[in-house]
């Protein structure tokens, strides 16, 4: 009896530590109170917008999480490890598509990241930046590309057409073509000359 008694205050003061030293009482409305660890809490944010800032990151910084994305860090970390969230800060940190730099606009969020589905995204890599070398598309430079084709297939195409006159008009000059196939040909529009 003796013993149990030692046992059970050993247990309440290593409980009584345990709480004191690294978990805070959080009000989640309605009276419910959820316990969670304000020192992982703290390193997390402490290490998410630390690697924002480091990576010039467009993602906004943390200031404080909710209740309930507080669990869910907890869960992903009971689940996968501190170290595949450290992984997945850094991948996000990193990525131009989850800091809206690539071809379509998105702009992640601690809380985005936070959801286990789009955790296991970006630890798996699919927000990865697909090469070193790739670079926003720029319309600017397509446009203006597309214009000078234009501009070039116009050419070509008064070119030709000026081609094709030259060799009416020598036929006609050699008398090739007779006045009335001429008149013939005039009337059908098949010939015409420019008065440049």
């Amino acid at each position: 009896m003796k013993e149990n008694k030692e046992r059970s205050k050993e247990n309440k003061e290593s409980n009584d530590r345990k709480n004191t030293a690294t978990a805070a009482v959080v009000s989640a409305g309605a009276g419910v109170r959820a316990y969670v660890c304000e020192l992982d809490i703290a390193s997390f944010v402490n290490l998410f917008n630390g690697e924002m800032v480091e990576n010039s990151a467009n993602i906004p910084y943390i200031s404080t999480l909710s209740t309930g994305y507080a669990r869910m860090l907890h869960s992903l970390q009971r689940s996968y490890g501190q170290d595949s969230v450290e992984k997945m800060v850094h991948k996000a940190a990193v990525s131009d598509f989850l800091n809206n730099r690539g071809r379509k606009p998105f702009l992640a969020s601690a809380e985005w990241l936070l959801r286990e589905e789009n955790f296991i995204k970006v630890l798996n890599g699919n927000y990865d930046n697909a090469a070193e070398t790739w670079r926003p598309r720029d319309y600017e430079a397509e446009r203006r590309t597309r214009q000078e084709e234009r501009a070039r297939m116009a050419r070509e195409a008064d070119r030709q057409e000026s081609e094709r006159r030259m060799r009416q008009r020598e036929e006609w000059a050699q008398g090739a073509v007779t006045y009335e196939e001429y008149q013939r040909m005039l009337a059908a529009g098949e010939i015409c000359f420019d008065e440049r």
